[in-house]
């Protein structure tokens, strides 16, 4: 695909429309006293506001493809979308989701592993990887990827996650620990409050001796 560039696409699309004054030599009405101008737009503005414009024009038509089922138009869009800003996070897990929903299993693990590396100092970075392999059961996979961004505090369903791996795989002490920093956060899920209860039962009951 041809890529474009959008400072050259903005150039074309900015349009100077100078007011021209009377030409019978009468000065041109001064209307209402004029509000300090804002600052110059710098090159870099204009660019994320035409950007921003596209960005919202192409979301646009991707769901117009959608619903016709153009499901390789709307991936083709969004490789566009992700050319041009790469830390997108839904850019990423839509492009992801329409990669898988035509079976391309392997390229959608390979563009969330590669936006993990891309951004490491993003603690949400490593989620789009996780879930794909939480999807599939292999729990053993997900731990490695959550376990260390929960110091930066991410979002709620990374610490669910997690704790979910490790008590699928029979680390109880573990969920148990990941269930309690996540109610440090969010002590009201009543949810996560089961959730640790049960994991605490399960912890109980082996100590027992019950399988």
């Amino acid at each position: 695909m041809k890529r474009f560039s959008a400072s050259a696409l903005a150039a074309a699309l900015v349009v100077l429309a100078p007011f021209a004054a009377p030409q019978d030599g009468r000065k041109a009405p001064q209307g209402p006293p004029q509000q300090p101008s804002a600052a110059k737009p710098t090159p870099e503005n204009r660019e994320q506001a035409l950007w921003t414009s596209v960005h919202n024009r192409f979301t646009l038509q991707m769901d117009v493809w959608f619903n016709d089922g153009d499901f390789p138009r709307c991936i083709q869009l969004l490789r566009v979308m992700h050319a041009k800003d790469p830390h997108d996070y839904e850019t990423v897990t839509d492009l992801g989701w329409m990669l898988g929903n035509i079976q391309l299993k392997d390229e959608e693990l390979e563009l969330y592993r590669q936006y993990r590396l891309r951004y490491p100092d993003d603690k949400e970075a490593p989620y789009p990887e996780a879930e794909f392999h939480f999807r599939r059961r292999e729990y053993d996979k997900v731990i490695p990827l959550l376990e260390p961004v929960i110091p930066k505090k991410p979002h709620p369903n990374s610490y669910r996650m997690l704790a979910h791996s490790y008590d699928r795989t029979g680390r109880l002490e573990d969920a148990r620990r990941i269930w309690l920093e996540y109610l440090k956060v969010n002590p009201n899920d009543e949810t996560a409050k089961k959730n640790l209860k049960r994991v605490e039962e399960k912890i109980a009951e082996k100590g027992r001796g019950n399988p």
